[in-house]
């Protein structure tokens, strides 16, 4: 069964899928793909909200809740990606906790809206690049 799956998507690439194409797909490259996508979306939201309330703290379980998976798969996708979520958390200055609010994070985040094949424009100096207009200008 797993060798003709195998066959099957042998060559494709994840990237370019729609996330309907791709949430069709059970294999563990398509998972890691779904994972990318959601920690990318759940960034880019988060850049764009000037509420903190609206923030949201990337552990396993808002990637599970955006894209479904096995608890144990995300984690470890989710370490690859550690020092960049670090990062990203204490610029926010986001923990678990901001998770705690009446807000579902598939009521906010839609990873379906990513085109396919775009790629997360990495934050300078492990900055988010995007919020710099809440930075105090430097003076003199």
């Amino acid at each position: 069964y797993k060798e003709g799956l195998t066959r099957r998507f042998a060559g494709v690439e994840y990237e370019k899928l729609s996330w309907a194409e791709l949430a069709k797909i059970r294999m563990p490259e398509a998972a890691l793909e779904r994972y990318r996508r959601a920690v990318d979306a759940v960034i880019l939201h988060n850049r764009a909200q000037s509420d903190p309330l609206h923030r949201w703290y990337i552990n396993a379980v808002v990637v599970r809740d955006l894209t479904g998976g096995r608890n144990e798969a995300v984690q470890d996708y989710l370490v690859t990606r550690k020092a960049e979520l670090d990062a990203h958390h204490a610029h926010y200055h986001l923990t678990p906790r901001d998770n705690r609010k009446p807000i579902k994070v598939v009521d906010e985040v839609d990873v379906s809206a990513l085109q396919p094949g775009y790629m997360l424009d990495a934050p300078p100096s492990g900055a988010d690049a995007e919020v710099k207009e809440e930075e105090p200008a430097a003076q003199g």
